[in-house]
């Protein structure tokens, strides 16, 4: 597995990774299975943005199935932004560039802010610091 385009989430007008998937339980509701799209085996790239504590699914690229467009029109129409009232969970963007990779592709970041979202509406945030990993060369797999 390699490492997947991430979606991007604009925050204060400022642009950042989002790690989260706040468009899955959209998708699931609708039961569509998008095709992988160049990039991400998902099959959708999202941007997002925080205005006012509402988050809003401000533009999306998909590849999927012809018999699920009819599902998927509305996404379609250019300049359209949805509030994502589907979406409860947490966001997790991160601050800073990544230092490490897991053996999964992960990126590790020491410093994210996480987001609890219900309904869409953004109801608490934290800046949360993680540790760096101490590799040893003993662990290493070559």
């Amino acid at each position: 597995m390699t490492v997947q385009i991430e979606e991007k989430i604009i925050i204060n007008e400022e642009k950042f990774t989002l790690l989260s998937r706040p468009f899955e339980p959209f998708l699931k509701a609708l039961d569509v299975n998008l095709l992988p799209l160049r990039g991400t085996f998902r099959g959708y790239i999202g941007e997002w943005t925080i205005e006012n504590n509402v988050l809003y699914l401000s533009g999306i690229k998909l590849r999927y199935r012809a018999e699920d467009e009819d599902k998927l029109a509305p996404l379609k129409i250019d300049g359209v932004i949805y509030q994502a009232t589907w979406y409860s969970g947490d966001l997790r963007v991160p601050l800073v560039k990544p230092i490490y990779y897991h053996s999964s592709y992960q990126p590790v970041y020491t410093k994210e802010m996480h987001l609890k979202v219900k309904e869409g509406l953004i109801v608490n945030h934290k800046i949360v610091e993680n540790e760096v990993p101490n590799i040893e060369e003993d662990n290493l797999p070559f």
